[in-house]
């Protein structure tokens, strides 16, 4: 193996980068975490909502709606399938007939 093969470091000294990578790349800066999260994009959902016909007549989410939906965490005790019936359960609740109960499920669902 020559030198400059490999990724083998010498303790206490300076760390070689990676073949084919120059010593002054941004990608040496970088460090496990700045891999592990990637940037945030401005989107504030990845679910594609259908624009009302009528924006006068639009569902809206009320701070009381909100409060009444399950909350689900990722535990290892909580069963997803009981949160997704009492989550389908509350939203027929709150029935609209402005919109379909589809809409009305993806409005909450960020919510619970």
């Amino acid at each position: 193996m020559s030198e400059g093969e490999g990724s083998v470091n010498i303790p206490g000294g300076p760390p070689r980068p990676p073949p084919g990578v120059q010593p002054d790349d941004p990608i040496d800066r970088r460090t496990l975490r700045d891999f592990m999260q990637p940037p945030r994009q401005n989107r504030s959902s990845y679910l594609d909502l259908p624009a009302p016909a009528n924006p006068n007549n639009a569902f809206v989410v009320k701070t009381g709606m909100i409060s009444q939906l399950p909350t689900f965490h990722g535990v290892d005790s909580e069963n997803p399938y009981a949160h997704i019936s009492d989550f389908d359960g509350i939203c027929a609740l709150f029935d609209d007939t402005r919109v379909s109960p589809d809409v009305i499920r993806l409005k909450l669902f960020q919510f619970s």
